[in-house]
């Protein structure tokens, strides 16, 4: 796990605005070990208000966190910092602290209801249906 302070706000994914108000710490999942591309083997925990002394000393006491179906997972603090100083860690890049005009969410889309082949329930009509709830169709 990363400890990451900043007083730079994240971008606001929709239109590229900063978010004045929104001050809480973002729990970025990452993907660093070439082995096993694809699986989370770090979480990046960013937060653009620094963190406190009452968040600091109980992430810091974290050793262990677990999922349904799994035995527990392991859990290492590999550092508090600036962003400056994650911009790499053990030789990989981290694009997501990164700064950029452009973004990606690689956030996965989950339909909401069970899907059909055609029509409303279908994935396109899903996404479709999302994208026109934010404005974006």
């Amino acid at each position: 796990m990363m400890l990451v302070e900043s007083d730079l706000e994240p971008a606001n994914i929709r239109g590229g605005r900063r978010r004045e108000h929104n001050r809480h710490a973002h729990f970025i999942p990452l993907s660093l070990e070439a082995r096993n591309r694809g699986r989370i083997d770090h979480v990046l925990v960013y937060a653009p208000m620094g963190f406190r002394e009452i968040p600091q000393p109980a992430l810091r006491r974290l050793r262990k966190t677990w999922a349904k179906g799994t035995d527990d997972i392991a859990v290492t603090l590999l550092g508090i910092g600036s962003r400056e100083a994650f911009l790499e860690v053990g030789g990989n890049a981290i694009p997501e602290l990164a700064s950029s005009a452009t973004w990606v969410n690689q956030t996965p889309f989950i339909p909401p209801r069970f899907l059909k082949a055609n029509g409303k329930d279908s994935l396109e009509g899903q996404v479709r249906a999302e994208l026109r709830r934010r404005g974006r169709a």
